[in-house]
């Protein structure tokens, strides 16, 4: 049994229409390119295998 016991009780619903946003249209939210991140690495990687040889070849 409700706590008033009155049919007033229930809670109002209220039916909302939900909006399509077309998805060609949406926002860039900022994502770039991940190649220069690549590059950058790539350079790294190998500026550091340079730098072993010519340390490897200093010391005999």
């Amino acid at each position: 049994m409700p706590a008033d016991g009155g049919p007033g009780d229930e809670e109002p619903t209220e039916e909302v229409e939900e909006e399509t946003v077309p998805l060609d249209n949406l926002p860039k939210t900022g994502e770039s390119s991940p190649i220069p991140y690549y590059l950058l690495g790539t350079f790294f990687t190998v500026s550091g295998l340079m730098a072993l040889k010519r340390r490897n070849r200093s010391n005999p």
